[in-house]
């Protein structure tokens, strides 16, 4: 049984060293993380210094700066902003009182469009009524012709 045995621990442990990829895969994991951290040495922590310190700098003097020139500039706008707007109203109204001729006599000639148009459309409406009166009244002449035309008496 000892051969056996012998065979079967050899087969297990070639089994073993085959299937069995973890120290390995654990070696690789070890090997690049000891490579990056060599290679990469403090140059996040570097980084993100020197981020840090441009935003105290930005924070120290940008800022203060920005509000300074914001004072200084927002009542110049807001004057520029004012006559503007006081431009914009006049030229409005002036524009306004021109328009408001405009589509005035505009209204005025399509309203005299129309009440000629009805004028024709009433007019073309009693010749239509008239004809087809004329043609009812023929129409009826000649049935009544018709009917009496029939009634004579047969000899």
């Amino acid at each position: 049984m000892s051969t056996t045995e012998t065979i079967l621990k050899d087969i297990l442990e070639i089994h073993g060293r085959i299937l069995e990829h973890r120290p390995v895969i654990q070696g690789d994991i070890n090997f690049f993380i000891k490579e990056f951290e060599e290679k990469y040495k403090g140059q996040d922590l570097n980084r993100l210094r020197a981020v840090e310190e441009g935003f105290t700098r930005m924070i120290d003097s940008g800022v203060p700066e920005c509000e300074g020139l914001l004072e200084q500039n927002t009542q110049n706008v807001l004057r520029k902003v004012k006559k503007a707007t006081e431009m914009c109203d006049k030229i409005a109204e002036k524009e306004g009182t021109i328009e408001a001729d405009f589509l005035r006599t505009q209204r005025e000639s399509r309203a005299e469009e129309w009440a000629e148009f009805m004028k024709i459309q009433f007019e073309k409406s009693a010749d239509v009524d008239r004809d087809f009166n004329q043609q009812t009244e023929a129409m009826k002449k000649h049935y009544q012709e018709l009917e009496e035309k029939l009634k004579l008496p047969l000899r």
